[in-house]
């Protein structure tokens, strides 16, 4: 539990150190690992990420591989991590300055996003409750996680 917590307070640091750094650079468009998209994208769906919150913090999508464009229009890093889960978002324990995320099992996927940047996560969505959270130090306490329904 302490390696995790400790990548995130590394993150964090690293998406404030590469935002100075990624203003000069181009973008490829290629999702969180810059790899290819192998699949055709059906949907793009827009989760702003603001001082401590997602808009919208319920969100809505369609079955299928989905772009997320992640915006934070915020001060600080945040992340978006989305787990598969039916568990309620907001009820995970807190440990030191983070969640505990080990309910919600594996993560589908996650973008680290510094101020003023907009990242992007490709993901393949099945039927079913997500949920989201952004576990930087004390931001899930604040209340920033939220969920995603896939119809």
């Amino acid at each position: 539990m302490q390696s995790r917590m400790a990548r995130r307070l590394l993150l964090s640091v690293a998406a404030v150190a590469l935002a100075g750094f990624a203003v000069g650079c181009g973008d490829d468009e290629g999702g969180e690992d810059g790899g290819e998209e192998t699949a055709q994208v059906s949907e793009t769906i827009e989760i702003e990420m603001d001082d401590f919150k997602f808009i919208p913090k319920n969100a809505k999508a369609k079955a299928g591989t989905a772009k997320i464009e992640a915006p934070n229009i915020g001060v600080e890093p945040h992340e978006l991590e989305l787990f598969k889960s039916d568990e309620d978002p907001g009820s995970l324990e807190v440990i030191g300055d983070s969640a505990d995320t080990e309910p919600l099992g594996g993560d589908v996927g996650e973008v680290l996003v510094a101020p003023g940047e907009t990242g992007e996560l490709t993901v393949d969505l099945e039927p079913g409750k997500y949920a989201m959270i952004c576990n930087l130090p004390n931001h899930y306490a604040q209340g920033m996680y939220g969920s995603l329904t896939v119809g």
